[in-house]
């Protein structure tokens, strides 16, 4: 089972989810082995110099060595490249479209702060409609009221005394 969050940076400006690189193309910062399993001692299948494109991330594993890309070669094959911190080029994901977890968390507080005066409005609006509603409960019963008293009190015995 996949983790759904973890964070690949540690600090806080440049750290992403691991679902928010699926689909990004890691371009290495330093030089950077690839492996033909999720695992540091088994077969290094290739090695990436700084600034060259090593492909598309199609997914990734945590284990007890760390995190690792996993990067769809053609022929179905697969390699794993150990996820470190200044390894990969941030500005490529940048450019991308990856955001950090800060600028989504900004971005959130955003839109929930233009959402939440439509949420007071209606809020208001609810509580003047139920103001209305009591006003209206009150004149119901009020004419109830005084129709069941003019049932029992007529008002030509009442005008008489």
């Amino acid at each position: 089972m996949k983790p759904s969050f973890i964070i690949v940076h540690n600090d806080a400006d440049t750290s992403y989810s691991a679902d928010d690189i699926i689909g990004k193309t890691l371009i290495a910062k330093q030089t950077t082995s690839g492996y033909n399993l999720p695992n540091v001692n088994a077969n290094k299948i290739a090695s990436y110099k700084p600034g060259s494109v090593i492909g598309v991330v199609y997914s990734f594993i945590q284990n007890t060595q760390g995190l690792f890309w996993v990067i769809n070669l053609k022929g179905g094959k697969s390699i794993y490249l150990l996820h470190a911190a200044g390894k990969y080029s941030i500005k490529a994901l940048k450019d991308q479209g990856a955001k950090t977890d800060t600028e989504k968390a900004r971005e959130q507080a955003k839109k929930d702060a233009k959402e939440a005066p439509i949420g007071q409005t209606a809020k208001l609006q609810l509580m003047s409609l139920l103001s209305n509603v009591k006003i209206l409960i009150i004149i119901a019963l009020s004419i109830v009221i005084v129709l069941t008293l003019l049932k029992y009190f007529p008002i030509s015995k009442i005008l008489k005394k």
